[in-house]
């Protein structure tokens, strides 16, 4: 029951503070203005991401989650800087996926992995084949669900 009290809490005070961000970007004109080589048509509010960012840390320190979501939690938190830099600098696009990438490899690196080769026969299964790969997919995917947002 507490963690789904939690859930719902965050989720409402995320939307909250999400509609509120927005409106004020709008206000002062926080915005991306559309362009050709981006997806966006009508103006997009910078620093949506804050209040999500900041609802999702939250409920992760009300969790007391285990040593890996920890490390989960701390990543996030990184990519959420640089999008937060970018808000406020406009970071070239090379530069902000080469520091995504990193973020993804050092994830790969602590053990977050998505582990691929459930049911390989033990034969095969060996301490090279499946490993590598398992990180590169975990790399690979943080990556480009990091990035995904930032074409918009």
């Amino acid at each position: 029951m507490r963690l789904l009290a939690i859930a719902a809490s965050s989720a409402g005070l995320c939307c909250l503070l999400t509609a509120l961000m927005i409106a004020l970007a709008r206000k002062r004109r926080w915005v991306f203005e559309p362009r050709s080589d981006r997806w966006a048509r009508k103006p997009v509010a910078k620093f949506g991401g804050v209040p999500i960012v900041l609802t999702l840390l939250a409920a992760g320190a009300a969790l007391h989650l285990p040593h890996r979501l920890q490390i989960v939690m701390a990543l996030s938190g990184c990519i959420a800087a640089l999008g937060l830099v970018d808000d406020i600098f406009q970071v070239p696009a090379w530069a902000k996926f080469s520091l995504q990438a990193l973020i993804a490899g050092t994830a790969a690196w602590a053990g977050v992995v998505y582990p691929l080769f459930f049911s390989m026969p033990r034969i095969l299964r060996s301490p090279c084949f499946g490993w590598w790969q398992s990180r590169m997919l975990s790399i690979c995917s943080i990556t480009w669900t990091a990035f995904l947002p930032a074409l918009g």
